[in-house]
This record gives C-alpha cells, sequence and structure tokens, in this order.
C-alpha cells in the first residue's frame, strides 16, 4: 500500500549525499488537535484571531504576520490601478495544529475573505455582489532549518483585485534589502520624485527571491512583485487578477504601455499555490536553501558516490553558487559564484571531483584570464563586491560502475 515517508535529513554533504535505509515498520500516529501555537528550538509561531501569525525568531518577535490586503484592480498586466471601494471582511478563520512523530510541528490556517465578485462595468469601483475568496496557510516547522516554512493555497474566484500577503516587521523602515538578478541591493522606502517622469514611478519593484528589513527576511521565490513600506511592512503580491493586456484608460499610467487586448487568463482564476520561509537576518544563502531544500532519488545497493563526501564546497558563507551546469560549448562545467555584499571578500573552492584546470570565463563562457592552480583539489580567488566570477572547471569526474547509474527520482 502506498505510504507516506517523513524523516529530517541532517548534514546532508554540499553537492553530496546522505544514504537512509528504509524498513517497514508499525503506524507513526501524529498529534493533531485545535492548538494555536508550535515551536521548535529556538522559533514559535502562533495563530492570531484573525489567522494572522506572530513568530519569535531567536531574539525578536514579529506580529501580524501573513496579513491579507485585497484591493480592486483597473489596471492590465503592465501596471497596478488601484479602486478601493468596495466592502472586503473576513468570513471565516479555522486553524488547526499537528505533532508529527518525526518532531516536525505544523499549523494549518484557514481564512475567507467575502470580496467584491468584480469591478462594475464602467469600472469606476467594486461590484456588491461578494464571492468568497480562500486563503489555506500552511506553517512548518522543521528541527534544524532555523526557519518558518509556509505553504499558501488561494481559491482565487474573484476578478480584477490584487491580493496581497503582509509581513509587518514592527518598525518603521527608511531602507531594506532584496536581492535582484545577480546581486542584493539596497533600496529606500521614500518614494522617488518623478514629476519629471512621462510614467510615475510605481511602489512596487521586482525582486529575485527575498527581501529583508528590520531583521526580518521573507523568501518568496515564484512571487517577484513586493513593496516595503515606510512603516516597515513587506508587502508580497499573491494574485493581480485583470483581464486586460493593456488599457488606455488607467488613472496610475498617463500613456498606454501596449495593445489594447483582452486576456481573460490574466484574471487568475483557480487555484495558486506559492511557497515562503521566514527567517531572522540577511542570509541570501539561507534564501537559497529554502528554495531549492534536498532531492530523494531511490537507489540501489552501490553508493554512487563516497559517503559523506562533498563534490563540490565554497566558502565562506556569503559567497552564493549562482550557477553549476555543463559549459554551453567545449570541455568541461561552468561553475558562477555571486557575492552579493559590499567588500570584496576572499573565496576558498574545495573540489571534490578531478579537475586539471580551472580557466576563468566571462558570461558567454570565453576565457577571461590565464588558468588558476589547482592545489589538492583547492582553488582561491578574490570575488569583487556586488559581483559574479565565472570559472570553466575541467577534468574528468570519476567513473560510475554501471550497476549503479540507474536511479530514479521519487
Amino acid at each position: 500500500p502506498a505510504r507516506t515517508i517523513e524523516f529530517v535529513a541532517a548534514d546532508v554533504p554540499a553537492f553530496g549525499w546522505k544514504r537512509f535505509r528504509l524498513a517497514p515498520s508499525g503506524r507513526h500516529l501524529d498529534q493533531e488537535d485545535a492548538g494555536r501555537e508550535i515551536s521548535c528550538e529556538a522559533i514559535a509561531v502562533s495563530a492570531a484571531e484573525d489567522g494572522t501569525l506572530a513568530a519569535r525568531l531567536g531574539e525578536r518577535t514579529y506580529a501580524g504576520l501573513a496579513g491579507l490586503e485585497d484591493v480592486g484592480d483597473r489596471g492590465d498586466t503592465y501596471d497596478f490601478d488601484p479602486v478601493r471601494t468596495g466592502e472586503v471582511t473576513l468570513a471565516e478563520v479555522g486553524v488547526r495544529r499537528r505533532i508529527d512523530a518525526t518532531g516536525i510541528r505544523h499549523l494549518f490556517v484557514r481564512r475567507v475573505l467575502a470580496v467584491p465578485a468584480s469591478l462594475t462595468a464602467d469600472r469606476r469601483r467594486r461590484s456588491d455582489e461578494q464571492v468568497p475568496l480562500t486563503v489555506e496557510t500552511a506553517v512548518q516547522l522543521v528541527p534544524g532549518t532555523a526557519r518558518v516554512d509556509l505553504g499558501v493555497r488561494v481559491t482565487n474566484v474573484a476578478r480584477d483585485h490584487r491580493l496581497r500577503l503582509l509581513f509587518p516587521t514592527g518598525a518603521p523602515a527608511k531602507s531594506f534589502r532584496a536581492s535582484t538578478t545577480f546581486d542584493v541591493v539596497c533600496r529606500e522606502t521614500e518614494r522617488r520624485d518623478a514629476s519629471g517622469w512621462v510614467h510615475p514611478a510605481p511602489s512596487t519593484f521586482p525582486h529575485q527571491g527575498f527581501v529583508f528589513a528590520n531583521g526580518l527576511t521573507v523568501a518568496a521565490p515564484g512571487l517577484p512583485e513586493a513593496e516595503v513600506t515606510a512603516d516597515g511592512v513587506i508587502a508580497l503580491t499573491l494574485v493581480r487578477a485583470v483581464g486586460w493586456l493593456a488599457r488606455m484608460d488607467l488613472k496610475s499610467r498617463p500613456r498606454p504601455a501596449g495593445p489594447l487586448m483582452p486576456a481573460p487568463g490574466a484574471q487568475g482564476l483557480g487555484t495558486i499555490e506559492a511557497v515562503l520561509s521566514l527567517y531572522a537576518g540577511p542570509d541570501a544563502r539561507a534564501a537559497r536553501d529554502a528554495e531549492l531544500g534536498l532531492r530523494a532519488v531511490a537507489a540501489g545497493d552501490a553508493p554512487l558516490l563516497p559517503r559523506d563526501h562533498p563534490r563540490l564546497e565554497v566558502s565562506p558563507r556569503d559567497i552564493l553558487v549562482s550557477a553549476l551546469k555543463p559549459a554551453a560549448s567545449g570541455p568541461g562545467m561552468i561553475l558562477r559564484l555571486l557575492n552579493p555584499t559590499d567588500g570584496d571578500v576572499a573565496t576558498r573552492i574545495a573540489l571534490g571531483f578531478p579537475v586539471s584546470e580551472v580557466v576563468p570565463a566571462r558570461l558567454d563562457e570565453t576565457p577571461d584570464g590565464e588558468a588558476r592552480a589547482v592545489d589538492g583539489g583547492r582553488v582561491e580567488l578574490v570575488v569583487p563586491a556586488h559581483a559574479l566570477r565565472s570559472l570553466r572547471l575541467v577534468g574528468t569526474p570519476p567513473a560510475v560502475p554501471a550497476a549503479s547509474r540507474r536511479c530514479e527520482r521519487v
């Protein structure tokens, strides 16, 4: 019979593996009740009466997390154009708790908002008809991860609106950090003077994985639109339901941005899912760890690689592996490193497979300097502040026994 297998895989080597043998056993019963609090190590989470969360992350406590904001939107796929009329009420809140036999803790919060069904025909206000907007949030604490994982599921039946998750950080914010393309940048909450601009400056911005303000990081891969307000609220867009590629009558934009074309699929009707994580501090690598997780495969009796043997280690933690991939042409692999900090970082690379040559490369993978020395499987270089460095690793990985080459992803 089908079974759900759950365990905590700790201390998995970098770009390596840790082997677990599965054996039949009796059923391990989980504890389920109507509790509203969970804790694990230095982290605690509780659900309030309105379904928002309070979280203790180390020495800091944050309240009102994962609040909901629903506003009418008469915009298009290019720009938000708010319609702030129409009643939005919290119609239902349900909370349950589960403690797994593995030590993993869960809170399940279900909220139902009553929201206007759409805009009126003249697009000036939201309709009087109300529909239910269901938001389910699964909170998870896993031993050893030092973060709060959130799985969010929205059942959207409303049109012409924007739904956001709000994360108050508890204090005003003049500046904050956010991941962007090949970097982490410092942004300001003060609105820019756009008096000389054709297009007014939006308060939202695109990010590439996480936003950090006042000690709190919200990692949100796949939710690329965010805003941080002057009072320190991190707002992440869950849904922008619009029915037009572009329109000519937006109040938030003086000129057209594209062709006047209906786009009914952009209403985003149906189920929308997202995965987020909360943790203390501006750790870019922690955001990447939360996003990528681990991959489980079913393997035979013969291990493919030596036990507890990292295939690639990069230190210090400030340096991120932006890419490790086969070269587009020629031999070897491309390793791309990112330094998102404000200072140059002396970087050490430990290679767990034979490499005969390490050649600096450009983004287009053409050579960019002389080959670097490989000393006992180690390479050292300095990655400048807010910069990328690419290396071509040329060598022959160890042979894999034919009997061990087959594995299936589970």
